[in-house]
């Protein structure tokens, strides 16, 4: 039997940390003493705090890591367990790789032009399906108003009602300028 000082030095585990785990129900000790309060763990324990520590290193919660350690769990649990952990590990990098490329990005856009403009700030975002109704014309900025009379009077009154969102003009500028 160990002190819980010495099986804190020993599984190099805070003192808190066993207290903690005590409070939740993760790993008891094995004896408390009545009269002084005085923890003590047995060297079989420290199996169990490694399993614990292991567990903690794979990301699994302190509530999960009580439930894998339950005795009447089933090996095909544990391995459902595991399969769960190794697709959200999976997916988080799937997430850190996609923020990786585009760091790299902003990398080489700085590298080429020296310097990184507010203009090259483009955001992709998910929006709703919506209903669109394209016209395509040619002109000046000066006939843009003009442009968007036309554009509505294309409108009956039933596709209007439907569409949402702002009407907007994508201006194409000719090469040749």
């Amino acid at each position: 039997m160990f002190k819980i000082s010495e099986f804190s030095r020993l599984s190099r585990i805070p003192l808190q940390t066993l207290h903690y785990y005590d409070q939740l129900g993760i790993l008891k000790p094995t004896k408390t003493d009545e009269s002084t309060g005085y923890r003590y763990y047995s060297a079989e324990q420290l199996l169990e705090i490694t399993r614990i520590v292991i567990f903690k290193e794979l990301g699994f919660t302190l509530q999960q890591i009580a439930h894998l350690l339950q005795e009447d769990i089933s090996a095909e649990q544990i391995h459902g367990m595991l399969r769960l952990k190794e697709s959200e590990i999976e997916r988080l990098l799937d997430i850190e790789r996609s923020k990786l490329s585009q760091v790299k990005e902003r990398i080489q856009l700085v590298e080429r032009e020296g310097r990184m403009d507010k203009e090259q700030e483009v955001v992709m975002k998910r929006v709703e399906d919506m209903h669109m109704v394209t016209y395509v014309s040619t002109g000046t900025v000066d006939d843009i108003p003009f442009l968007f009379e036309v554009f509505d009077g294309l409108l009956d009154r039933n596709s209007r009602s439907s569409l949402s969102g702002p009407q907007m003009v994508l201006w194409d500028v000719p090469a040749c300028l």
